[in-house]
């Protein structure tokens, strides 16, 4: 365990018993047995250090969502699964509940933001979950899926606070099934099932698909306004042609998200950029990306040049190149050669090629 993690899981054990407002650096810096300087070579400030606290929360749940999502097969299962997981670790972390429901929450600070983050994953996961059981005939076809997921998690964070209000007694994961059972009765349906959702592409022009593209998106300012950015995304995906890459920009990494989507048959790849965000490169339909990174200067160049000149009509060419190809898009422009580039800065760029009919 890092020095870092070590200071979060400090500050998780105090908040078990101290209210938020009481916590302070210093108290942290006695609890570690440090000096309070020694402390602010990890944290800058006493909100920084509660935001790594959600985020710690938050990357755990992440974690054990995609394990949930790799386990379980039905959209039923995985619910109710997620029920549990959450209360489980609430029960294990019971200073949490100080952070989700203290005053800090509703402000508009980075940790009213970190905390949206936390629930904006959560009513993302039940969103896609609840189609999927809808789509096998669990859930009424008419269900909607927004008001599902936001009485899931109204559901488990009442629970939370009475648990909290009750002074912690013994059992709260024993809570989960009765709750998913009160839960799923209020909104499933034995009805025939729905029809597939978010199956096909756009539709083609003149009876032939259109061309991959490469695309960026960035649900950033979703997810900080509390939105959910799932369907932004699955729609984004929609609308983005196979053969195609969209990349995704979000404030953390999003790993049920990335299992959901290598589920569903796309390549995924996630990168951390300057510790700040991530960059999530989905390849829909699990295209092949030929890597030149490793190649030393002019090979990549060259080995572009010998894809495009080699290339059928209506072909397409993707590759990873180590840097932003300056020099070659005047070559590909002056040959005709229809090209897209998208630059990754230290992660290299993106180069999509496609012959002409």
């Amino acid at each position: 365990m890092s020095r870092r993690e070590e200071i979060v899981d400090t500050v998780l054990g105090l908040l078990a018993d101290t209210p938020l407002e009481k916590i302070s650096t210093r108290q942290v810096a006695r609890a570690l047995g440090v000096s309070q300087p020694a402390l602010f070579r990890h944290f800058r400030s006493r909100e920084d250090l509660l935001v790594a606290v959600v985020a710690a929360a938050r990357a755990a749940l992440a974690a054990e969502a995609e394990q949930i999502l790799r386990r379980e097969r039905s959209g039923l299962g995985r619910l109710r699964a997620l029920a549990r997981v959450i209360l489980e670790h609430v029960e294990r972390n019971p200073g949490l509940p100080r952070l989700i429901f203290g005053r800090s929450a509703s402000t508009g600070n980075p940790l009213a933001t970190a905390l949206r983050h936390l629930v904006a994953m959560q009513r993302a996961a039940v969103r896609e979950l609840y189609l999927q059981g809808r789509r096998e005939g669990s859930f009424a076809a008419e269900g909607s899926p927004d008001r599902a997921a936001s009485v899931f998690i109204g559901t488990i964070q009442g629970t939370v606070l009475q648990w909290e209000l009750a002074g912690r007694p013994a059992g709260l994961s024993s809570e989960a099934d009765p709750l998913f059972d009160l839960w799923l009765h209020g909104v499933s349906s034995r009805g025939e099932p729905a029809p597939a959702e978010r199956e096909a592409p756009g539709p083609a022009l003149h009876g032939l698909p259109p061309p991959p593209v490469l695309r960026e998106l960035d649900v950033r300012p979703l997810i900080d306004r509390g939105e959910d950015p799932l369907e932004t995304i699955l729609a984004a995906l929609d609308e983005t042609p196979r053969g195609s890459v969209l990349l995704i920009r979000a404030p953390f990494r999003p790993a049920p998200l990335i299992a959901l989507l290598e589920e569903r048959g796309h390549g995924v790849e996630a990168d951390p950029v300057e510790g700040k965000e991530w960059a999530v490169e989905v390849a829909i339909g699990d295209p092949e990306i030929v890597d030149l990174r490793d190649l030393e200067a002019p090979e990549p160049l060259e080995r572009v040049l010998e894809a495009a000149s080699a290339m059928r009509a209506e072909e397409t060419f993707l590759a990873r190149v180590p840097r932003m190809p300056r020099a070659l898009l005047p070559i590909l422009a002056e040959r005709g050669i229809d090209h897209q580039v998208m630059d990754r800065g230290d992660r290299g760029a993106l180069v999509l090629l496609r012959a002409e009919p």
